[in-house]
């Protein structure tokens, strides 16, 4: 069972949130069905936004696998590609760590 924390998702919209569950909860699935032995995920969540501008996202993540303790960011305006890109991130950084060839 995997350990998850977040922070930071308190000051999220309501439909946000549910899309961030959503994807936090199948891209963790994926990651754990293809490497195993995953113990914790930590992710943070920012929204920096200035009066009448489109927000900016950014995350920070902490993720243990193995002996492992991997970090990881991403930013950028469409929330969706900003998880996706993290967890391509992660998953980049588990298979270079676990010296896995593609």
């Amino acid at each position: 069972m995997i350990s998850i924390q977040t922070s930071g998702i308190d000051l999220m919209k309501d439909n946000e949130k549910n899309l961030f569950d959503k994807i936090i909860n199948s891209e963790l699935e994926k990651i754990n069905k293809k490497f195993r032995n995953i113990s914790s995920f930590y992710l943070h969540f920012k929204e920096h936004k200035k009066e009448g501008a489109k927000p900016k996202y950014s995350l920070h993540s902490k993720i243990s696998i193995n002996v492992f303790h991997i970090e990881t960011t991403s930013s950028g305006w469409d929330l969706r590609e900003v998880l996706k890109e993290l967890f391509r991130k992660i998953d980049n950084e588990i298979e270079h760590k676990l010296k896995i060839k593609k």
